[in-house]
């Protein structure tokens, strides 16, 4: 009986003893567990475990998905996820601010990656890299993929090739060692093809439109004669629009004659890239400048003509009334960023020109500097007189410089 008592005695013993190694090591803990599956790459089972510590309202949990969120680890990357799951983490523990920090440092890193990747040429690699930072909107991440797309470096979705890998893999311009060699890669790589590029549309055909790429031949007026499969919209074609095009590769042409496509449709006109953006006139701006300054020309030679233009002598006044005319003329001097577009739509400015009167008979001239403040209402119409919508004052002008015509 004694000796049974030992027994059970004993081995309740060691199943104490046993329970206590295990909880010192025979099973590791929900997070132990999430961190040994990340470390080994077992991306899978890392999320099960951090899944359970979020439910517990574990704070490792949430930077575990955070930085498989930020890093597309066993999943497609979302930045927005991963800067949300970082915000829950810190309603749990306010000091917990180090999880953003580190999102952070890996899309800064990405978007770095990124642009090496865009200088190197490696335009897909720079497109994956920068996708996740800019679907959840940051500027610069927006920047390049507009210039990795617009530039057309890369595909757009449905094309099978961009313009940029056929200029330089098959298109006539494209040096190779032999007619043959250059034939067999433009049959392997390009012929055929459906293709969606942008494009100038420098002439057109009843049934074709000639189109000037960027980047292009040189000295060339068209790239590309696209042979087009139905009747397009023709004032797509007036003034050297931009437009998107979808066609497919039919042959190549050489430095000097352009490369065809077929069954060529026009989809519309195409985004500009910012390069071309900046390029751009600002006509609304300089509208509104010809409207400041035809409202100043009216005030000055309302109230500011010089004096020797009403003391022409009588041999003068004699003269033809051709000859009696004034050439009148105000221009403004200063730089176009002067002119400001207010939050009310309204456009604001204090200009400086040069304000100039000859007369043809007196063989005179003179010119003064002048200060003008233009306000030109944002709802203005074009279609009725200057006074309804825009208003001159004159600031200051200076003393007459005369100059006497030979």
């Amino acid at each position: 009986m004694t000796s049974a008592f030992e027994l059970m005695k004993r081995s309740l013993t060691a199943v104490v003893f046993l329970g206590l190694l295990c909880s010192w090591g025979c099973f590791k803990d929900d997070e132990q567990r999430a961190s040994d599956a990340y470390r080994d790459y077992d991306f899978e089972t890392a999320r099960e475990y951090a899944l359970i510590l979020v439910e517990q309202r574990n704070t490792f949990g949430f930077e575990l998905l955070a930085l498989m969120a930020v890093q597309g680890l066993g999943r497609s990357a979302d930045v927005a996820e991963a800067y949300a799951l970082a915000e829950r983490a810190l309603a749990i523990d306010p000091t917990y601010s180090e999880l953003r920090l580190k999102i952070d440092k890996h899309v800064e890193d990405s978007l770095g990656a990124a642009e090496e990747a865009f200088d190197l040429a490696e335009y897909d690699r720079a497109l994956t890299l920068v996708t996740p930072a800019s679907e959840y909107g940051d500027s610069r991440a927006l920047g390049l993929v507009e210039d990795l797309m617009l530039g057309q470096y890369v595909a757009f979705e449905g094309s099978e090739l961009s313009w940029r890998d056929f200029w330089r893999e098959c298109s006539g311009n494209t040096r190779f060692d032999t007619p043959s060699e250059a034939i067999q890669i433009f049959n392997h790589k390009c012929a055929g093809r459906s293709i969606i590029w942008d494009g100038v549309v420098t002439r057109s055909t009843a049934d074709s439109a000639m189109i000037k790429m960027k980047p292009g031949r040189a000295r060339v007026r068209h790239d590309i004669v696209l042979k087009l499969a139905n009747e397009p919209d023709r004032s797509l074609f007036r003034g050297r629009k931009k437009l998107r095009f979808t066609a497919v590769v039919e042959s190549r042409g050489d430095d000097s004659r352009p490369d065809h496509l077929t069954d060529g449709l026009i989809i519309g006109l195409a985004p500009l890239t910012r390069l071309e953006k900046a390029s751009l006139p600002d006509f609304e701006k300089q509208d509104v400048m010809s409207a400041c300054q035809k409202l100043a020309l009216a005030k000055l030679e309302a109230n500011h003509m010089p004096e020797w233009s009403s003391n022409l002598s009588e041999a003068i006044k004699e003269v033809s009334a051709r000859g009696r005319n004034f050439f009148i003329y105000a221009g403004i001097t200063s730089e176009q960023d002067v002119f400001k577009l207010g939050e009310d739509g309204a456009w604001e400015a204090r200009f400086e020109g040069q304000f100039t009167v000859h007369s043809i008979a007196a063989r005179l001239g003179t010119s003064s500097d002048f200060i003008a403040d233009c306000v030109i209402d944002g709802t203005r119409d074009p279609e009725k007189p200057l006074e309804n919508y825009g208003s001159v004052t004159v600031v200051s002008v200076s003393e007459v410089r005369e100059v006497r015509q030979r």
